[in-house]
């Protein structure tokens, strides 16, 4: 079974359940987009068929009518009108969108953890990577692999680039362990970026850089070609993807139309978040079309090892940290499921423990399920959820 199953439709029964007991509960501000629906859905072309999901699959009920033709007296069947294209997944991905739909962070997290493969070279993670996505929509796939350990993908569809930096890992390198010594190269290195000076997290700007040649060919030709740009990333992938997305909007007059960062540790200080603040060549700031989420407890989120031990202290200041964008806070309920808090800013009280890197720091992709599904059932639009959960 492939990711997006194992984290869509093992969900899926256990959360229409919830449902009503999640909706319950006092209604939550939501400064959301309306998800943009196809205008031929699901409905419209299966008139009366009822469907069931079966072992993964929604599957037609046996001896329900579908909306063909009727017969005439003469027992004949007039001619039927060609089938409308299938709505695929990522036709539900919206590259126009300011940031606040929850189904283009879903399709966001589940390319961020899509990143991690075993393959050991380009050429086999591209193709995982095309076996599982083309059949959605995808219209290409363009892996990335480099000797700093750098690696993702430029994911394109009909009308959005979007660039996808995976996180921390060892399995499936060319550079294994080059992660680890990113991480921890926690000094704060002095960087220009759009005429502006900031203190930047070494290795995180390092990585980085490695690529960023690639990143800047492959985007200005997709940007120019008329793709909304989008930047993501999973962890240290999130870090590197604020970084690329702050030279390609600031450097190089490439305009990035959204960012989310998924448990992402901080990448620069206040100078680069002022520095965010400001407008780009689009006339929008990086960090209004910046989306931040953090689980409730992810210690990645909030890590401060480095201001302890000194390696990020500058003569005669100490260099802080900071983050970038909007957060909404993920908050596992005591029954398994997820709330989201939306718009809380960062909390810097949060507790967590090194237990976290494999607990919260992984719960993302399974949480903003959870929050699309709900989202989605609460607006009656399972049609749509059917169509996204849905692999040909």
């Amino acid at each position: 079974m492939n990711l997006k199953k194992a984290a869509s439709l093992a969900l899926f029964a256990a959360i229409l359940s919830l449902g009503q007991q999640a909706r319950a509960e006092a209604p939550r501000s939501r400064n959301r987009q309306q998800p943009r629906v196809s205008s031929t859905s699901v409905r419209d072309r299966l008139g009366d068929t009822r469907y069931r999901l079966v072992d993964g699959k929604f599957v037609p009920v046996s001896g329900s009518t579908g909306g063909g033709g009727s017969r005439d007296d003469g027992g004949s069947t007039p001619p039927e009108e060609p089938a409308p294209s299938p709505t695929l997944p990522f036709d539900h991905f919206d590259a126009d969108n300011d940031g606040s739909s929850i189904i283009n962070s879903y399709f966001l997290a589940y390319l961020s953890m899509l990143m991690y493969s075993g393959a050991t070279n380009v050429d086999d993670f591209e193709d995982e990577l095309r076996d599982e996505l083309l059949p959605q929509g995808v219209v290409d796939v363009r892996a990335f692999m480099n000797s700093s350990g750098v690696e993702g993908a430029i994911v394109t569809t009909s009308d959005a680039a979007i660039v996808v930096f995976r996180g921390t890992s060892s399995i499936g390198s060319e550079a294994q362990f080059a992660d680890y010594f990113t991480d921890a190269n926690h000094k704060a290195k002095l960087v220009n970026v759009g005429g502006d000076w900031m203190y930047v997290h070494e290795g995180f700007w390092d990585a980085a850089d490695s690529i960023f040649p690639v990143m800047l060919e492959e985007m200005a030709a997709e940007y120019l070609g008329g793709r909304e740009v989008w930047v993501t990333g999973h962890s240290l992938g999130a870090a590197i993807a604020t970084l690329t997305a702050l030279r390609l909007h600031y450097d190089e007059g490439i305009t990035v139309h959204g960012l989310q960062t998924v448990g992402s540790p901080r990448a620069g200080d206040a100078d680069m978040v002022a520095k965010c603040q400001s407008f780009g060549s689009a006339g929008w700031s990086l960090e209004s079309r910046t989306v931040r989420w953090v689980v409730d407890g992810d210690p990645v989120t909030t890590f401060f090892f480095g201001d302890i031990i000194g390696w990020n202290f500058v003569w005669p200041i100490w260099v802080y940290y900071e983050h970038v964008g909007t957060t909404h806070t993920i908050v596992r309920r005591e029954n398994g499921g997820y709330e989201v808090e939306y718009d809380t800013g960062e909390d810097l009280d949060m507790s967590w423990n090194i237990a976290g890197l494999n607990l919260q720091h992984m719960w993302y992709l399974e949480a903003l399920t959870c929050e699309m599904t709900l989202v989605l059932m609460e607006e009656d639009q399972l049609d749509v959820l059917k169509e996204i959960i849905e692999t040909p």
